[in-house]
């Protein structure tokens, strides 16, 4: 099934990430809120505290500290390259000789008791992540003892399910699919060494799915009608499986994994994801899914781990096919449900996040963290994805400002982007290019967006949106050339019986709005729908809200403007005491 053995050099992306070195963030909306993630939540994190002496421990059952370390390594490295702090660098460091330190002789990176290294709870959960944290150490810095460790727990966890056959595999929480989740750091391993050994464990993860009826191939199959055939629905676990998945696409180029991803995302997408660009109750796909209904926190919706995975499983398809829906599931997820989620300040991220009620930003002590170390691990990878490049090909994703230094074709090209994205669809591309050269500029053109219009030079252009965006192919001569953007924001009104009563949720560009308490009552009112109007946002209120809109409604037969805001920030001025609602029963015709 897999290539043969020794280092796999992959070329099958159609377009390759940044590394956070060559970009850097600039003061608009998304540039603050990644910072407050670097300063607020990284910065503050104890990680000696916390992470010095967790594999030093010994445990029962239930405990997953090492998987929260293995995300700090990753996000460390991160925020390494964007800020080139060595103090980063050297706690990273600390971390690593910690958990070598701490690794047992047959290869063990676990703090559960002997007896316990395979049991059905964060067993191999936590050396899934370990892995992951040692080979981010590694690929920054060439460590060779890094890598070592990941390859010793590696070959310890292999050895034991290969010679117990693998059905213990699937003897483990989450309906069984959470051990395998460590696959696609099988996959990493299998790219960095071609060792046999990993591909022998990537067989058997597949056929111990096939027979105890997980069966996440089946997906590849054109009859694949609906993921309710396959036994998980646990959303987080089942993301990172076929993120696994996708990489042994790169690894091999059998396109039968690529199918197997596509499919089960187009499901996804269409039965499970709603208005905030996540889904799932009880952290589980439902066969309610994306119905249009109120959920506050209480029924655990739209779990924050969840929306993360959502966003790196469709980061990873655009990488590996370039197709805009990809990343237009990304952005939709980022400027609703994921910045929605973290708190004003930065410090943390919710748990769960509904349509309805309140917000809930920070966890309880001794509470699980995972949706904490997600959040903070995908805003510290997000600047990789602003522009990228494929072959000949420049991928303009992001609207926000940043400044990046990359290599298109041999020559250095330098871009430098201005805008207040998203409160506006005007955005400033400056490129200088070092000697004149052809390549092609994609900018995405958003599924939210009617219209788009470019002028490079003071030369409007024209062009039709072609599969997603606005292609401009062009011989660029050497020096500076200046883009001016606009893409024009409507708004969009979706319409649903919710609980049996006619109501609506308004869409403004990439923006989910929603009612908020702190500026009027959200109970027992109704929205005169036939009387919006051309949007016209009122004026900016500062960091409280991204968009501010009035419109008609009634409360007790009488009017009551109603003011809709941005719903990242509906119910975060004051969690626990704001209360905001993205569905609004629709007045009837006539009612004024």
């Amino acid at each position: 099934m897999l290539m043969k053995s020794g280092p796999v050099k992959s070329s099958r992306s159609v377009c390759r990430p940044l590394s956070n070195k060559n970009i850097q963030l600039g003061k608009s909306f998304l540039g603050k809120r990644c910072r407050l993630n670097f300063e607020r939540l990284f910065m503050e994190i104890p990680a000696r505290e916390y992470f010095g002496e967790v594999y030093s421990q010994v445990h029962e059952d239930w405990y997953a500290e090492p998987e929260f370390c293995g995300h700090y390594l990753d996000v460390a490295m991160e925020f390494y390259d964007t800020t080139g702090r060595e103090d980063i660098l050297h706690l990273a460091g600390e971390l690593v000789d910690s958990i070598l330190a701490h690794q047992r002789e047959d290869g063990y990176l676990g703090t559960y008791k002997p007896g316990l290294e395979f049991g059905r709870s964060f067993s191999v959960w936590n050396q899934q992540f370990t892995i992951m944290g040692l080979l981010s150490y590694y690929e920054r810095t060439k460590n060779q003892a890094a890598l070592e460790g990941a390859m010793k727990c590696a070959d310890y966890i292999a050895q034991h399910y290969i010679e117990t056959g693998g059905g213990d595999l699937v003897k483990c929480i989450n309906y069984g699919i959470q051990h395998s989740c460590i696959l696609i750091q099988y996959v990493r391993l299998f790219l960095l060494t071609g060792e046999d050994l990993y591909r022998d464990f990537i067989d058997l993860v597949f056929r111990t799915w096939e027979e105890a009826n997980l069966r996440l191939l089946d997906t590849a199959d054109p009859g694949f009608s609906s993921m309710y055939e396959l036994s998980c629905q646990k959303g987080i676990e089942m993301l990172i499986c076929f993120q696994g998945i996708a990489e042994m696409y790169r690894a091999t180029g059998e396109t039968h994994f690529l199918d197997a991803c596509r499919n089960y995302w187009d499901f996804i997408q269409n039965t499970q994801i709603g208005l905030t660009g996540n889904g799932t109750l009880s952290e589980l796909w439902t066969p309610a899914g994306n119905q249009f209904r109120h959920v506050s926190c209480d029924c655990r919706p739209n779990e924050n781990c969840v929306a993360v995975g959502w966003m790196m499983f469709s980061s990873l398809l655009f990488e590996l096919t370039g197709e805009s829906k990809y990343f237009d599931a990304y952005e939709r997820t980022l400027y609703n449900h994921l910045l929605g989620a973290q708190a004003q300040d930065g410090r943390d991220f919710s748990y769960y996040q509904g349509t309805y009620g309140y917000k809930v930003h920070e966890k309880k002590p001794g509470q699980y963290s995972c949706c904490r170390y997600r959040g903070l691990r995908v805003l510290a990878h997000l600047p990789r994805y602003v522009f990228m490049v494929g072959d000949g090909v420049l991928y303009w994703n992001h609207f926000c400002a940043a400044e990046a230094q990359l290599r298109i074709g041999g020559v250095k090209v330098v871009l430098s982007q201005q805008t207040d994205f998203p409160r506006s669809g005007e955005v400033e591309l400056e490129i200088q290019v070092a000697e004149t050269t052809a390549f092609e500029l994609r900018i995405r053109w958003p599924a939210w967006c009617d219209r788009l219009t470019v002028q490079v030079d003071g030369q409007e252009f024209g062009l039709d949106n072609e599969e997603g965006f606005f292609r401009i192919s062009r011989e660029w001569s050497e020096g500076r050339h200046l883009l001016r953007v606009h893409l024009h924001f409507p708004l969009k009104l979706e319409t649903a019986k919710v609980d049996g009563i006619d109501s609506a949720a308004l869409i403004y560009g990439p923006l989910l709005l929603a009612l908020d308490s702190r500026y009027q009552p959200i109970d027992q009112v109704s929205l005169q729908t036939n009387d919006l109007g051309e949007f016209v946002p009122m004026q900016d209120e500062g960091e409280d809200s991204l968009i501010v809109f009035e419109a008609k409604g009634i409360r007790d037969g009488e009017p009551l403007p109603l003011r809709f805001i941005d719903y990242v920030h509906a119910g975060s001025a004051s969690p626990g005491a704001d209360r905001f609602r993205v569905w609004v029963p629709v007045a009837e015709k006539g009612s004024s």
